[in-house]
């Protein structure tokens, strides 16, 4: 025995108010009348003449720069042979990523040397006295990457910003 189901379909009783407009419309601007013929626009104010820039520093002193970050991570170089290449700042970051790489190495007895071949160098130049650049270091397990920006501080280019990624 089934029973029969019966459905009925009622349209739904909508007392929902029309949704009033959020946009209104606005006065239209007056017309701006283009300035005589005989009238000069204002001067601008000269721009300063830009200083010439700076040599960037070779490919081959940027490919080493990297490769000498890398080495200092692994533990492979003393942080003291960057000297004045990079700031303060830049040191400290290094022995921090230095110390936390050797203590893995450690933990995992990982006790191989990986030698990497620096590739060419990309670089920008956002500003006059400032180059961005990364340099990829191809070694046989891994590829890293070398992020850096140089400034020239002492009238010399110097590493603000390292990462060895």
């Amino acid at each position: 025995m089934s029973i029969p189901l019966t459905f009925r379909l009622e349209p739904a009783d909508d007392r929902r108010r029309p949704s009033r407009r959020h946009l209104r419309r606005v006065e239209d601007l007056p017309s701006a009348e283009p300035p005589p013929a005989d009238e000069q626009p204002p001067a601008a104010a000269p721009r300063p003449v830009c200083q010439e820039q700076p040599e960037p520093p070779p490919a081959s002193a940027i490919r080493r720069l990297a490769l000498l970050a890398f080495e200092v991570v692994e533990g492979h170089r003393p942080i003291a042979q960057l000297g004045s290449l990079v700031s303060a700042e830049v040191i400290d970051a290094l022995a921090e990523r230095r110390r936390a790489r050797v203590e893995l190495r450690s933990m995992i007895r990982d006790r191989r040397r990986v030698v990497p071949t620096p590739g060419r160098p990309r670089l920008d130049r956002p500003l006059p006295n400032v180059i961005e650049g990364v340099v990829v270091l191809q070694a046989e397990p891994r590829c890293t990457a070398v992020a850096f920006r140089l400034e020239i501080r002492r009238d010399r280019w110097q590493a603000t910003h390292l990462t060895v990624l």
